[in-house]
Order: structure tokens, then C-alpha cells, then sequence
């Protein structure tokens, strides 16, 4: 089993874009996997939709970006 850290962010984040480099190189050297999820990317987002959805069902309290810790994503 490894531990993820999954990041869904946008395109249209600016915050999110900035720290992605700081993001990767953190969880890296955690031994952690890093998967970046943007929303426009539909076909990863369609990949990781059903972890986003069991922490917010209707997104109304997500935040940009969010970041979920979870073990074997796929």
C-alpha cells in the first residue's frame, strides 16, 4: 500500500500553479506519491472524481486547491 497526496486544483487557480513545484517536491520527499489533479483535465479528473466526491459530495465547501491523503488511489 503507498500513500497519495492528491491535489485537485485549476487551471484558473493562480495560488494552486504557484505552489505546485513546492507541492510535488514536499510530498516526494515524504516517500509520498503525488497526483495532480487539474478540473479541466477531464479524463484524470474522471479518474479520481469518486475520491473528491466521498469528501465533498457537492463541492459547495472545497477550496482551491484541495488536497487529499489517501492509500491505493487507483
Amino acid at each position: 500500500m503507498q500513500l497519495a497526496v492528491i491535489k485537485f486544483s485549476s487551471d484558473e487557480c493562480g495560488i494552486c500553479h504557484k505552489m505546485s513545484f513546492y507541492d510535488r517536491s514536499v510530498v516526494e520527499e515524504l516517500g509520498l506519491n503525488f497526483i495532480d489533479v487539474k478540473m479541466q483535465d477531464i479524463e484524470t479528473y474522471r479518474k479520481y472524481r469518486r475520491i473528491l466526491l466521498s469528501q465533498y459530495p457537492d463541492k459547495s465547501k472545497m477550496g482551491w486547491p484541495t488536497y487529499i491523503v489517501c492509500d491505493s488511489p487507483e
